[in-house]
């Protein structure tokens, strides 16, 4: 596992931005460019500054005991890594789109670093609402939109449509895995034989494939049935990928063991956010062999002192890099 002062390497190769800021939208340190209403959204640094000149110095790149959460200083130092190892074309996949801005952030590093690549984008989340955002943000940072690739699908382990918990952002109920145990569908059962079958409720969910109310507060959640897809089935068309970047909420403890083959041939980096010990432990488990270098390994709700510095975790956060393709 590398140290911080490796990735403090990394991440001053990027020169914090600074110049004119347009009104209606601020601008963080990597130069990226968020509307306000997406400003909530992001939560991994604070963001000043609206119709005004960001002066040289004023914005400083992130430091691993930034608001007590590491996560974005490595993201920083992976997305570099990526980008310098990339080789023609960066391709980089995210899973969980929320507003794109994980997409938007290693844009602005390959504008730093490698301003001659090509470059191809996957973008993958079960919610429309975060893909209209997406589009939007991407198009604001000036990435073109032909060279992304939307998937409105839920990753899973199969291809079976699945209910997922259609949340606000951070309310904590967008937990794919908790919502399709045998718990949770023997009480939807349960719910739907107390209704009847004339109920509003059970025609909802046959004709719209939704179901509210099961959440004492409604307006943070409700379950809807979703098309699914593989990791596998987004891995297979592309040739390489430069960085593969996760953050599902529990989901990465199931979607990565079935195509491990499929992704030690085609992926250089992974970048997890990992939701749980088990999880974490789970992922420990998958990329541990000699063919992965781990770059970083720090489970979640942890504190660590590393090279000097304190710093926990939120999510765990675990890198490696695919020594067959370095």
């Amino acid at each position: 596992m590398r140290t911080l002062n490796f990735h403090d390497s990394n991440v001053s190769k990027i020169k914090p931005y600074s110049g004119p800021v347009k009104p209606g939208t601020r601008v963080d340190m990597l130069g990226v460019i968020i509307r306000r209403e997406f400003e909530s959204l992001n939560q991994q640094n604070k963001l000043k500054y609206d119709g005004s000149s960001i002066d040289h110095g004023s914005l400083l790149m992130p430091d691993p005991g930034d608001n007590n959460n590491c996560e974005f200083f490595l993201e920083v130092s992976d997305w570099v890594s990526a980008v310098s190892a990339a080789e023609q074309k960066l391709i980089a996949v995210n899973l969980g789109a929320n507003f794109g801005y994980i997409l938007s952030s290693i844009d602005a590093v390959r504008r730093h670093i490698a301003p001659h690549l090509d470059y191809l984008y996957v973008t993958v989340d079960p919610i429309v609402d975060h893909l209209d955002s997406s589009e939007l943000h991407l198009s604001d940072n000036g990435i073109d939109l032909n060279k992304v690739w939307f998937l409105n699908k839920v990753v899973s382990k199969g291809l079976e449509p699945m209910l997922f918990p259609v949340g606000e952002s951070f309310s904590g109920n967008q937990n794919a895995i908790s919502v399709n145990d045998f718990s949770t569908k023997s009480y939807l059962l349960n719910y739907f034989k107390s209704k009847g079958v004339n109920s509003k409720d059970f025609e909802n969910f046959l004709v719209n494939y939704e179901l509210c109310g099961l959440y004492e507060d409604a307006s943070k959640s409700h379950l809807k049935i979703l098309s699914t897809i593989t990791l596998a089935e987004i891995i297979k068309p592309l040739p390489h990928i430069d960085i593969l970047e996760s953050d599902l909420q529990q989901s990465e403890e199931y979607i990565f063991d079935d195509c491990m083959d499929l992704i030690l041939r085609r992926v250089k980096l992974v970048h997890i956010a990992t939701h749980g010990i088990s999880a974490h432990k789970k992922i420990q488990d998958l990329f541990g062999s000699s063919n992965w270098d781990v770059i970083s390994d720090f489970p979640p709700d942890s504190e660590f002192n590393m090279d000097g510095r304190s710093f926990n975790t939120n999510d765990g956060i675990f890198t490696a890099r695919n020594m067959l393709l370095a």
